[in-house]
């Protein structure tokens, strides 16, 4: 199933657990279990393969040196029968293809964690691979991270505004932007605390996925997309928090829903449109899935 090498590059934004102090060269930044955003995996001859769209999985840390990790492919069908044993080798071929599992210990070296595989899921190989990914970007997301020490909020959306050196592994392949949760673990109560992010895309490095409209209505693409995909994530993350409250029978978000609806539009000089003014400045900001009289895109309730 894998070679003799695997180099996992997985995206573990959310924490499942956290830590009040994050120093990112100290295991301290990785004890914990994390959840999966998005991975790939690059093999020795350089081939990089995904896990399907919407991945999950899970990878833990421990303080005495050990990782533990889960992934199981996005669209993973179950099998036929609840004995494994007893179900169709082609089912159960399929179950093995799509997961990856392994357990060992692990090292740092500098933004990189090496994983010393002991156990693997794959029966088929001679030799213990190692994997490493990379870990830029927790800094980012752990509130108590900030030279400011952002507080634990509970009500608050922390949002992660990308710029132009930030690369993300779902970005654009599966949204521009995106919003999630994890749990955060304050290091002197032991307590543990659901926190909201969202994540914002340099949409300048995939302007035709992720831009409307070039010029745009500040002659600023980039920062006008971003301030159309907050719109869109913050309204999510407050109908959809936790990914267990509001959703239409088919599971689509209210932003989702209105995606690249504008309604009503106006134009400017320089050619783009626009739709509202925040302050002084035109915007062009998406419209929300409005779940009233048989449910409406608009700005507003009553619009």
């Amino acid at each position: 199933m894998k070679p003799f090498l695997l180099i996992l590059v997985l995206s573990l934004l959310v924490p499942a657990i956290g830590q009040e102090n994050v120093l990112a060269q100290s295991k301290t930044d990785l004890v914990g279990t994390w959840k999966l955003v998005s991975a790939t995996e690059t093999t020795k001859k350089g081939e990089v393969r995904g896990f399907g769209q919407n991945p999950t999985g899970f990878i833990t840390y421990t303080a005495d040196g050990r990782v533990m990790l889960i992934i199981t492919n996005g669209g993973r069908k179950p099998l036929s029968t609840s004995d494994y044993t007893t179900a169709p080798i082609e089912e159960r071929a399929e179950a093995f293809a799509t997961m990856t599992a392994y357990a060992g210990h692990y090292t740092l070296n500098g933004d990189k964690v090496i994983h010393h595989i002991e156990v693997l899921d794959a029966k088929c190989c001679k030799h213990r691979p190692s994997a490493s990914y990379h870990q830029p970007e927790r800094q980012l997301l752990d509130p108590a991270n900030s030279p400011d020490k952002l507080p634990i909020d509970p009500n608050g959306v922390y949002f992660v505004l990308a710029s132009k050196n930030v690369m993300q592994q779902s970005v654009p392949s599966q949204f521009c932007a995106w919003h999630s949760y994890g749990i955060a673990q304050d290091g002197k109560s032991g307590s543990g605390t659901a926190i909201k992010v969202a994540f914002i895309g340099d949409s300048d490095q995939f302007p035709s996925a992720c831009q409307w409209q070039n010029p745009s209505p500040n002659n600023n693409p980039a920062a006008d997309a971003a301030a159309n995909f907050i719109a869109h994530e913050l309204s999510e993350t407050v109908t959809d928090p936790e990914f267990n409250a509001w959703t239409n029978p088919g599971v689509i978000e209210n932003g989702d829903l209105c995606q690249w609806t504008f309604g009503t539009t106006k134009l400017l000089p320089n050619g783009s449109s626009y739709n509202l003014i925040f302050g002084t400045r035109p915007y062009l900001i998406q419209r929300i899935w409005v779940n009233a009289r048989g449910g409406y895109c608009a700005l507003a309730l009553d619009e």
